[in-house]
Order: C-alpha cells, then structure tokens, then sequence
C-alpha cells in the first residue's frame, strides 16, 4: 500500500448572528384616556424599557462569558497539542539522528516500513504531487516542513493573545501521521544500529510516549498504525505487566 499525503484543507465554522431583539408592541386606546392615564401608562412603559435593557444587557454578559470560557478552553487544548508536538518532534529529530548515517540511498532507497509499507512525499505546496524518495530524503523534507510550520506565526503563534487557526488540529494530524512514519522506518530498517547503540530503551520509551498522544486525542488513524501492531500491542502489554510490579515494590517501599 502506498498512503500518500492530502492537502490540508480547514473551513472556519460559520458564525451564527444574535437573533435581533423583538420590538415592544402597545396597543391603541380605543377613547383618548385621561391625562392621569397617559401618566401612568408612560410611566408602565418607561419601566418595561429599562427591565427590557437590564435583562438584555444581563444576557449579553452572560453569552459573553460562555463565549469567552470556551474560545479560553480551546486555546488551552490547541497550546497543549502545540507544546507536545513540538516536543516530540525534537524527540523523533534526535533519535532519526543515532541512525542517520545508516540510512543512505543504498541501505534504504525507498522511504518504508517493511515490505508492505511505503511512503510518498508530497506537501501540497512545491509538491502537489506524491513523488517517491529515498528514506532519509523524505525524512529531511519532513524535518524542514513541519520546522516551517513551527517558525509560522500563523500557525503556531507565540504572541499573547493571537488564536490559533480554525484547522490547527488538521495540522497537528498530519506532522504526527507522517513522525510515526519515521518511528516505524526506524523499528523496521534500523532496529540493529539502536541496538547497537544502545538505545533500544530510548525509542521505546519515546514511541510509546507518542502513542499516548496522538491516541488520547485521536490525531492518528488506527490504520496507520499497522506496520507496527504487534510491536504496540507488545511494549502495551510490556507496560501493563510493569505496572503492578512497581505499584508493590513501591508499597513494600512504603511499609517498610
């Protein structure tokens, strides 16, 4: 199979406009009332008007609040996702880095995860197009895309006060779809160096705190996790089976 990347495309939702205010409606006096009528009539519509204000500008402030309290809310949540992938990012950086040199146009013509598994690059700006690459090619122009996206002010602002854009979630998607392509190409091409190096527990660690991630919040398909199923359901149960393990030793830890 060959996943090829899409264009982002992201629509601001519609705003909806403030129904308008209905008019107060009086009706006309079939005799002309006497002045002490007119008087008290004046004076029952004055005090219908400013109830009227009051209970506008009460709702106002109210819809204000709600307002306020869910665009804050969403700013948190988009924040959150920025400084993670940022994160994450420099943690799939450092670690493509240990191998880098092993990953070459000879050693790995085809950025892939295994046989069945290859990935195409296209950005759907200079790249419209999804051309095949070398692994360390593709990776290089990964590395430069999203280090664009993260210098963009547009995107990832870092002025108080600036929103994040209406399809930053869509953005986030596609960087974690495409850094998962890296730690699958690196379990599946270069797993001899990391072990090598060492460094089996780093990437370890690293994945499975990526998969946390992007599973929480749902930012990547599950079908685009199946080069590496068995491992995830492997260092998953790994996890599990630690788990409990520790919460007892820490427990003998505590008595003692």
């Amino acid at each position: 199979t060959k996943p090829h990347h899409t264009s982002m495309e992201g629509k601001a939702p519609e705003e909806g406009s403030a129904p308008a205010a209905s008019p107060f409606k009086t009706s006309s006096p079939s005799r002309s009332p006497s002045k002490s009528g007119k008087s008290s009539r004046k004076d029952g519509e004055k005090k219908k008007e400013k109830s009227s204000k009051k209970s506008g500008k009460s709702s106002k402030s109210r819809s204000s609040s709600r307002h306020h309290g869910s665009s804050s809310a969403l700013h948190s949540h988009n924040r959150h996702l920025a400084v993670n992938t940022i994160d994450i990012f420099h943690e799939v950086t450092l670690l493509f880095g240990t191998v880098s040199e092993y990953c070459t146009a000879d050693t790995c013509p085809i950025m892939c995860a295994g046989e069945n598994y290859q990935y195409w690059w296209a950005d759907g700006m200079k790249i419209k197009t999804p051309i095949k690459l070398p692994a360390h090619d593709y990776i290089t122009h990964l590395s430069v895309w999203i280090s664009k996206l993260l210098n963009s002010e547009k995107i990832f602002p870092l002025s108080h006060g600036v929103a994040y854009p209406t399809d930053f979630e869509q953005y986030i998607k596609v960087m974690m779809k495409r850094l998962f392509r890296v730690f699958a190409h690196i379990y599946h091409s270069h797993s001899k160096e990391i072990v090598a190096l060492e460094l089996e527990q780093e990437l370890n660690t690293s994945f499975m705190r990526f998969m946390d991630f992007v599973e929480k919040y749902k930012l990547v398909k599950p079908v685009e996790f199946m080069p590496l199923e068995t491992l995830i359901k492997n260092l998953k149960a790994l996890r599990n089976q630690a788990a409990p393990a520790s919460a007892s030793a820490s427990g003998v830890a505590k008595d003692s």
